[in-house]
């Protein structure tokens, strides 16, 4: 058997070339997709609730009207629940002048939500949730997260959780506040 051929330079250049082809084929697979948000004049108005805050105060959706806001529904029992809280701290103290982030505690009182994202150092609002926001958010999994644009409207709902929060929420804010 004749192996010239196999120490021929040519064979390792199309050699590493087909490892950095598949390598390269598996990374755009396994990418991630952002939805296009629907376009302002189709989004319907976001649900305008006035919830209890953690800390006492009251937080209105309409008091944030010429931001954008992320609305994120959080859960004591969602180890994803926290990640995203990770994620949107990070978010918010990027885009801090054109994004405001507000956690909706659902299923449980404001001592335990207190307790639990403490250490995490939200940095926003972190409201009670009740029966009024599952009917007008709806889904089942938790967390899930709604991107409402700076004139309120519904722009975008994120009804699982992504691979990576951090990147897949930016693009979705970066997108929003830009149209």
């Amino acid at each position: 058997m004749n192996l010239k051929h196999i120490n021929h330079p040519l064979t390792y250049i199309i050699a590493v070339a087909l490892v950095v082809g598949i390598a390269g084929a598996f990374w755009y697979l396994s990418r991630e997709t952002v939805p296009v948000p629907q376009s302002p004049q189709l989004s319907p108005p976001a649900y305008d609730f006035t919830l209890p805050a953690i800390d006492g105060t009251t937080v209105r959706l309409s008091d944030f009207r010429g931001k954008t806001v992320l609305l994120n529904l959080w859960q004591p029992d969602c180890g994803a629940c926290d990640d995203e809280v990770k994620a949107l701290a990070r978010l918010q103290k990027t885009y801090t002048s054109q994004l405001t982030v507000i956690v909706i505690a659902m299923n449980t009182d404001a001592k335990i939500a207190r307790d639990r994202l403490a250490p995490l150092k939200p940095g926003f609002p972190v409201v009670m949730g009740d029966e009024t926001v599952t009917t007008n958010y709806p889904g089942q999994m938790m967390p899930r997260s709604y991107l409402v644009d700076h004139s309120g409207r519904l722009r975008a709902e994120v009804l699982k959780h992504p691979r990576s929060p951090y990147g897949y929420f930016q693009r979705l804010v970066v997108f929003v506040i830009a149209s």
